[in-house]
């Protein structure tokens, strides 16, 4: 089921989730808009008083969380503005709902309540946020970002997404989310890559190496499974060029190897996604 929060009034809260995931009988997402509120920001003069706005909107009254915009840099230049206009140019929070409507459809089984929050983060400046670091802790550490009961799809202003690429964005980062919170403490890089790789055929995704070039990652990825170093995560997930940037051993990988051996194993898993969150396997 859709609930459609519209519209933004000043210093409004949004209602927490209604139920959790033992009190429901079917999945419940509920969209929160944030492209207006965004866009609303860099209206204002660049100054103190949009960033304590800014705040203002993120947070309720009692300091929780209001609205999960901490990767929004709401001090940024044009490029920012530029980015949120080309979502809302091509309805993106549209197109959100409707990935949201067919997530909630084919999770119907999967009892719990979620909300979805579109973000446009900016990883051209390199003041605010790193991109690979964002994308990581999101993915792979969400506990770390007190984002319970929130999926953010994560938009970048180096970036110009197609609607299919925002649906695509949307549906994976909606089963990220119900599968991190199904089991929250296991942090080994075969649970990332299970939980990965279902989220990308989740959405729809298709392999972007060869099926050569996934087997010889394969083979330096399977010994490492029951590590749960974060220095190894990065290294098998986004490869060597990411593994040196940040000064972690290179492991011989290509760029986004794991999540290249990830997909190709959900692939040639013959349950769908969805029916391996209903088997909690």
């Amino acid at each position: 089921m859709i609930r459609v929060e519209v519209g933004w009034a000043s210093g409004a809260t949004f209602p927490a989730v209604v139920g959790g995931a033992g009190s429901l009988s079917h999945m419940q997402i509920e969209l929160v808009p944030t492209l207006a509120l965004m866009r609303d920001l860099y209206r204002m003069p660049r100054d103190m008083a949009r960033f304590h706005r800014y705040i203002e909107a993120m947070t309720n009254a009692d300091g929780s969380l209001a609205l999960p915009l901490s990767g929004f840099n709401p001090m940024g230049r044009d490029r920012v503005a530029e980015a949120v206009d080309h979502l809302i140019t091509i309805d993106a929070e549209v197109v959100v709902t409707r990935a949201a409507e067919e997530a909630a459809r084919r999770l119907a089984l999967v009892r719990g309540a979620y909300r979805v929050a579109l973000v446009v983060s900016d990883d051209i400046g390199g003041m605010w946020t790193e991109r690979t670091n964002v994308e990581a802790t999101a993915r792979f550490n969400r506990r770390a970002s007190s984002l319970a009961g929130w999926a953010v799809p994560v938009f970048w202003t180096s970036d110009r997404p197609t609607a299919a690429a925002i649906e695509a964005e949307t549906l994976a980062e909606i089963y990220r989310t119900v599968a991190l919170e199904a089991e929250p403490d296991k942090r080994t890089l075969s649970a990332v890559m299970r939980i990965e790789g279902r989220a990308l055929r989740f959405a729809g995704a298709s392999p972007g190496l060869g099926r050569a070039e996934i087997e010889r990652a394969r083979t330096t990825l399977d010994p490492l499974g029951e590590r749960g170093e974060w220095p190894v995560i990065i290294a098998a997930m986004f490869g060597d060029e990411v593994a040196q940037q940040y000064g972690y051993e290179p492991l011989g990988l290509p760029t986004r190897a794991g999540f290249e051996v990830a997909l190709a194993d959900a692939l040639d898993d013959p349950r769908p996604p969805e029916a391996c969150l209903q088997a909690g396997a």
